[in-house]
């Protein structure tokens, strides 16, 4: 053999055994640490061994330009295991992480109110007598239940102060009847009054009342007239110092369309005598009306059903 080619012999062998120390050293320290397996660094040790079996004998030495893919570490693998490894189990979590539960809900607060309660007719003939009563709450905004022996003041409104008109206890359903008689429009309510010294009353929702001033006919109308001749009807205002009245009519199929007639005025004795054309042929209602005032609504006869031929 020659020197040359026992030269080029010792340099291969001595390029093995420094790649094999190369390898084996963090191959060591990975497998001491229990961070990576024997498996995972089977590659770079066959790739480091296997320099020398590649190159034929007798084959030139790579020169300076020669260049090889470097292999990967056995530090370098085991980093890429543990980051694959830390991304699986990150996604893995995110897909089985539950959601988180609603919070449950807080249970509804009632709070309880007392309330006062006036039920009334909202108009009556002046003289008519009229009934009704005021009732006592307790109302939680669920149910309601009556308040029994709750002290009730039934007023009137007269100008800027509200005079009683009658001061009662409620009974075991919480209600105080009330009744007064109808003279002249007014405002009322109730007030509710706590046995507790100081404590505030409590007041129902004012009530509007109109008194409406009483008319009858005063003679027997006329039922059957001729159309476009004047009528005269004679009718009477029991209540009230009203000035003015006037009749008014409207056909029998549309009852609530009225058409006045010119107003007169109303003599001492409190009767008045009005005269009305009708327009055509036909069926008519026929009433008497007294205008409204300071202290009435307007009142109105009953209502005649007359024939204009």
């Amino acid at each position: 053999m020659s020197k040359r080619r026992l030269g080029l012999a010792a340099g291969l062998a001595v390029a093995s055994v420094a790649a094999v120390a190369a390898v084996a050293a963090p191959l060591s320290s990975a497998l001491a640490s229990g961070t990576a397996s024997p498996a995972a660094v089977v590659t770079p040790l066959t790739s480091a061994a296997s320099v020398s079996a590649v190159v034929p004998a007798g084959a030139p030495a790579a020169g300076p330009t020669a260049s090889a893919a470097p292999s990967p570490t056995a530090g370098q693998t085991v980093k890429s295991l543990l980051s694959t490894k830390v991304a699986a189990a990150a996604t893995v979590a995110k897909v089985t992480r539950k959601p988180a539960p609603k919070p449950a809900p807080k249970p509804p607060v009632y709070k309880l109110v007392r309330r006062v309660l006036l039920q009334l007719p909202t108009t009556a003939m002046v003289g008519a007598n009229v009934t009704g009563f005021v009732q006592v709450l307790d109302d939680n905004g669920q149910a309601q239940s009556p308040v029994a022996n709750a002290r009730v003041l039934f007023q009137r409104k007269d100008g800027a102060r509200w005079t009683v008109l009658s001061d009662d206890a409620t009974d075991e359903n919480g209600i105080l009847p009330v009744a007064f008689m109808s003279q002249t429009n007014m405002s009322l309510r109730a007030a509710y009054v706590p046995a507790k010294k100081g404590a505030a009353a409590v007041f129902s929702k004012p009530l509007t009342f109109t008194s409406s001033t009483q008319v009858t006919w005063a003679a027997r109308p006329d039922m059957d007239v001729t159309a476009k001749t004047p009528v005269t009807y004679a009718f009477r205002i029991n209540s009230g110092l009203v000035p003015t009245a006037h009749l008014e009519f409207a056909k029998a199929n549309t009852p609530s369309k009225w058409v006045p007639s010119k107003p007169v005025r109303v003599a001492p004795t409190g009767v008045a005598s009005a005269s009305i054309s009708f327009p055509g042929p036909g069926t008519y209602l026929v009433r008497g009306a007294t205008a409204k005032t300071v202290t009435n609504s307007p009142g109105y006869t009953s209502s005649i059903t007359v024939t204009v031929n």
